[in-house]
């Protein structure tokens, strides 16, 4: 924070003082309940981050695994001070903070309290203006019809109400706007003048513009194996252009976006002179160029399971990764999965990866053995939104005696069959961190067409949706998601193949069923598939001790055999409780389910890693 908006804020600060008298309770009781009243402008949550108080309902203790907040008259009188300046950095300055009522319980050794907030009239601003001294006065117009109509954007305008934090907002707002210009030497800095007695305060931007810059040139440090070239090419501005701290940010992500370092790092080299070409420096750090990854572990679905990865950076030059995946489980018996991605094709942001595979999946519904391979054009339009296209052909071995007993309906099921089949694919992900979110969202739409010449054996369309949302909750996490898909056949006898059919129930699904248990079975309860799918997920993560945390859920879901068709009333649901162990791979989980509402009753049990979604 700059000198003049501490100036600012200590005058204000030392304006107004109020006694707080300590309340007489038993030190080490404890806190029942803390309530605040009179606290119009700013709700209870808000006002409880700013103090160590907190109460303790009976559900924290037995359901979140909370401490009780034991009282003491030190901590409360330091809260007491902390809530004041919080209204006093709000710009309520004549706000006053004293204890509303007492309610103490001495065979208990409780103590409930209610703090009282006479917020006053807020301090409001009456005009905003800048001084703009220039480097150059040839482009002083220029400069300040954009200050004009920048400022007309910002937090602080006239008649509102003052805060710290909006002038510290629009302090970064105005910098960043002048260094995304071409001025990487501006400083701005806000000069406040006060009325007490009208309970107003103007508020003037002393800007000093500092010489209008281009981009040096660029030098590249740290790079082994991958060329410099590449590296350069991958770089978002050129050498003149006009400055813009913007484009060292976009910079490091398209280098870091080729896949091949563990630290990429682009600066601007400011100096003290104030030149008007600045020069950049790029550091980076290879990853190792060969790797290998091994892992083993045990999921109530997928039992056993053993995995390697093998890699090899810059295989052939330019930056290409070479991935070797090996797998075995019970779920998949082998997978021996191939890709070679290519970054930096055509543009900084677009990927190309081919992948051939042989896979054998053992699912409840279906054995099958596939061969083949795709390729796939990715694409990242934003740092968040990312679109493919991929053209994917493979030859599947289907073994019959694996499916439902009704399956085709008197129609004969080809054991070996054919599919050749483009997916359009997009993605928006902002949630984080990246194991464990606690905010943002997360969804993906895919639509594969199917049967596109080379003798594919099935013709049908397949759309499915995913989002996420993720919402911090004091110290808890409210997690949502929801799925739905359909699929529409465009031959006569409309069989869909039973690996792509949807299917619903398992341990990142509805948890009270197990792994594609809900939905059409046959006699010999042997799951169907079907072709439509509408699935939803509600659940609160909370933390008991440690790394160890707790989740309590609600899920829901169907599927159906008709295309695109979603009954309400069909839906069926199921609620639990689960633990999670964090370790630096994501969370270890354990989930126990039932169904709710339903004849089904019958507890389910999940272990896997990582949360449910």
């Amino acid at each position: 924070m700059n000198k003049s908006i501490k100036t600012g804020i200590l005058f204000l600060l030392l304006l107004h003082t109020s006694y707080v008298s300590p309340i007489i309770a038993q030190d080490n009781y404890q806190l029942r309940k803390l309530k605040f009243t009179g606290n119009e402008s700013f709700s209870s949550g808000t006002l409880l981050d700013q103090v160590s108080l907190y109460g303790t309902s009976k559900f924290s203790k037995l359901i979140l695994r909370r401490k009780p907040f034991l009282y003491s008259r030190d901590i409360l009188e330091s809260d007491l001070k902390n809530l004041k300046r919080f209204y006093q950095r709000e710009g309520f300055l004549n706000a006053k903070v004293t204890i509303g009522a007492v309610e103490v319980n001495d065979e208990k050794e409780m103590v409930s309290l209610i703090i009282d907030i006479s917020e006053g009239k807020p301090i409001l601003v009456s005009a905003v203006d800048y001084s703009l001294s220039m480097f150059s006065e040839s482009v002083y117009d220029e400069l300040a019809a954009f200050i004009d109509r920048v400022l007309e954007s910002l937090n602080l305008e006239r008649g509102v109400r003052f805060s710290d934090k909006a002038v510290s907002l629009d302090q970064e707002i105005l910098t960043d706007l002048l260094m995304n210009s071409g001025y990487p030497y501006a400083r701005v800095n806000p000069l406040l003048e006060v009325d007490t007695i009208a309970n107003q305060v103007s508020l003037n931007w002393s800007i000093e513009s500092g010489p209008r810059c281009i981009f040096g040139g660029a030098t590249i440090t740290g790079s082994g194996y991958v060329s410099s070239s590449l590296v350069s090419r991958q770089l978002a501005f050129r050498e003149g252009e006009v400055y813009d701290q913007r484009l060292l940010n976009k910079s490091q992500e398209q280098v870091y976006g080729l896949g091949v370092f563990q630290i990429v790092t682009v600066k601007s080299q400011l100096s003290k002179d104030e030149e008007e070409s600045v020069p950049v420096i790029i550091q980076l750090k290879e990853a190792p160029r060969f790797g290998t990854r091994f892992g083993i572990g045990y999921g109530r679905e997928d039992k056993f399971r053993v995995f390697s990865e093998f890699r090899y950076f810059d295989f052939l030059g330019g930056a290409r990764r070479l991935n070797l995946f090996l797998k075995h489980s019970g779920l998949e018996p082998y997978n021996i999965d191939l890709k070679l991605t290519q970054p930096a094709l055509i543009t900084p942001r677009t990927t190309l990866v081919a992948n051939p595979y042989i896979l054998r999946q053992e699912e409840p519904g279906y054995t099958v053995n596939r061969v083949g391979g795709s390729s796939t054009i990715m694409h990242q339009i934003i740092r968040n939104l990312s679109v493919s296209a991929t053209y994917s052909f493979e030859q599947t071995r289907l073994d019959t005696n694996s499916i439902a007993t009704d399956e085709g309906f008197g129609i004969l099921i080809p054991e070996v069959y054919k599919k050749s089949s483009i997916i359009l694919g997009s993605s928006w992900d902002n949630s984080n961190p990246m194991f464990s979110p606690t905010k943002g969202m997360f969804s993906t739409l895919v639509f594969k067409l199917s049967g596109l010449g080379f003798s594919s054996d099935y013709h049908y369309s397949k759309l499915l949706f995913e989002g996420r949302k993720y919402l911090s909750l004091w110290r808890t996490v409210l997690a949502l998601k929801g799925k739905v898909g359909g699929i529409g056949s465009r031959d006569e006898h409309g069989i869909i193949p039973v690996e792509d059919r949807l299917y619903s129930g398992g341990s990142n699904s509805v948890r009270g069923w197990l792994r594609s248990m809900l939905g059409p079975l046959d006699e010999d309860n042997v799951p169907r598939g079907g072709n439509s799918l509408f699935e939803g997920s509600l659940e609160l993560r909370y933390p008991i001790i440690g790394l160890l945390s707790g989740v309590a859920f609600m899920d829901f879901g169907n599927v159906w055999l008709d295309s695109y068709t979603y009954k309400i009333e069909d839906l069926h649901y199921s609620a639990g409780l689960g633990l999670r162990f964090n370790t630096p791979i994501g969370p270890i989980r354990f989930d126990t389910a039932s169904p709710v509402w339903d004849k089904e009753k019958r507890v389910q049990f999940h272990i896997s890693v990582g949360q449910a979604f």
